[in-house]
C-alpha cells in the first residue's frame, strides 16, 4: 500500500512537470510566432 501512494506520488509529480514543459513551450511557440509576424508586417510596410 505504502508503495502505491509513493508511486502515486511520484506520477502525479511527473505529470505536472510534463505539463508545465508542454506548457513552455506552447508559451515559447506563440511568442517567436507573434515576434515573428511583427518583423514580417515590419519588413513588408
Amino acid at each position: 500500500m505504502h508503495e502505491t501512494f509513493q508511486l502515486y506520488i511520484y506520477s502525479e509529480r511527473d505529470y505536472k512537470l510534463q505539463y508545465r514543459s508542454v506548457f513552455t513551450i506552447q508559451v515559447v511557440a506563440l511568442t517567436l510566432d507573434y515576434y515573428y509576424r511583427v518583423v514580417a508586417s515590419e519588413s513588408n510596410g
